[in-house]
């Protein structure tokens, strides 16, 4: 059985086309999954960043007046940046829209908190009644 050229053309134009959508779809599926773990990357540094907060807050309990922890809080590749702040009673972390709160139950010891830093490299100082975070 002879083959004719104009039936080669059309195989070879159906492989090429299977051939990109299988290439599209691997990419498709690979992004999905970039972003999943990036998400999941940043959620838990979102996490991360209010253990450490908080944990430096409750440590400056029985620390003098004038005491401060600095901390370096993790930052992603994909993140443009954290902003870090004391809100009424509470601790907010703002990261790509994004604004997740923490509210400080327990700390009773003082009478504010206030200051804010976009920075990663962050300071918690103690005055005589209220907590100050602000940028090292």
């Amino acid at each position: 059985m002879d083959r004719k050229g104009q039936y080669m053309a059309i195989e070879a134009v159906l492989s090429l086309g299977l051939s990109l959508i299988v290439a599209v779809a691997a990419i498709g599926v690979f992004n999905g999954y970039r972003d999943n773990v990036m998400d999941t990357i940043e959620r838990r540094h979102v996490t991360i960043i209010q253990s450490e907060v908080l944990t430096a807050v409750y440590n400056l309990e029985d620390a003098d007046a004038g005491s401060s922890i600095s901390l370096n809080l993790p930052k992603t590749d994909r993140s443009s940046g954290y902003r870090v702040s004391f809100q009424d009673e509470s601790f907010v972390v703002e990261t790509d829209g994004e604004e997740t709160v923490k509210h400080m139950n327990g700390v009773r010891w003082s009478d504010g908190f206030s200051g804010s830093a976009s920075s990663t490299d962050i300071q918690i100082l103690k005055t005589e009644d209220e907590v100050l975070m602000r940028p090292r």
